[in-house]
């Protein structure tokens, strides 16, 4: 699963990231279609 994280109107950082990956993994077992988020 390819996940892209885009920021805007904050600064990158390693713990939203590894959150938002964590979250969209979860997501992962519910669809089978590529979806855009």
């Amino acid at each position: 699963m390819q996940i892209n994280i885009t920021f805007r109107n904050m600064e990158p950082q390693e713990e939203i990231k590894e959150y938002v990956q964590k979250k969209a993994l979860r997501l992962k077992r519910l669809l089978n279609e590529p979806i855009e988020m």
